[in-house]
């Protein structure tokens, strides 16, 4: 059995940003607006009725305040979401696709029988339809790593450059300080031998 997948968010970690960059930014999607003419709460009480039909180890964090978030998935049959996607929507007022808000509203925001008992496992997900929603709302993040390593980058091959000019520089001033005590030397030799010829 095939289930559309959603409800997926970028992870800004540092080992799990490449693999889930291709996922829309929760902070571009809070949007109050977006609930005024909408059943928010029928939709958060749908969302934590559907079955579970996925378990995970982990527990997963809420890309915005970091609370813990579950970690298992849930289904109405049509449709798979992570446990507590009515977190986001609940404390931080996120938009959902409209196409998944009518999904429910069809239902009379009642998870429908046939989805409400379904066994764990055994299922296979699509996410196209997410990742392909999801393109209007992905993250700045990666362009803000890239100027960061291109300035990373620049700095490297600038630095040996650098390197070398402070070398150059201490050469020159060691170089001096050895002429300016050779000088004074030489200045001593000369006026005590003057002063015993004098």
């Amino acid at each position: 059995m095939n289930l559309i997948l959603i409800g997926y968010w970028v992870n800004k970690s540092k080992y799990m940003f490449e693999e889930s960059k291709k996922y829309a930014d929760p902070t571009k999607l809070q949007d109050k607006s977006f609930w005024e003419s909408r059943d928010k709460a029928g939709v958060i009480a749908y969302l934590e009725s559907g079955s579970k039909v996925n378990q995970y180890k982990g527990m997963s964090s809420c890309r915005i305040c970091q609370q813990g978030v579950g970690s298992s998935e849930r289904s109405d049959g049509t449709y798979a979401w992570p446990d507590r996607m009515e977190h986001y929507i609940k404390e931080h007022d996120l938009k959902i696709p409209e196409e998944f808000y009518e999904h429910i509203k069809a239902n009379s925001f009642k998870v429908p029988e046939s989805g409400a008992n379904m066994p764990m496992y055994g299922y296979r997900f699509d996410e196209t339809f997410w990742i392909e929603w999801s393109k209007k709302y992905l993250t700045d993040f990666e362009e803000k790593t890239e100027d960061i390593a291109l300035r990373a980058r620049a700095a490297m091959e600038k630095r040996p450059m650098v390197v070398q000019e402070t070398i150059e520089r201490g050469a020159k001033d060691i170089q001096e300080e050895i002429d300016n005590e050779i000088l004074k030397d030489l200045e001593k030799k000369f006026t005590k031998k003057g002063m015993r010829n004098g």
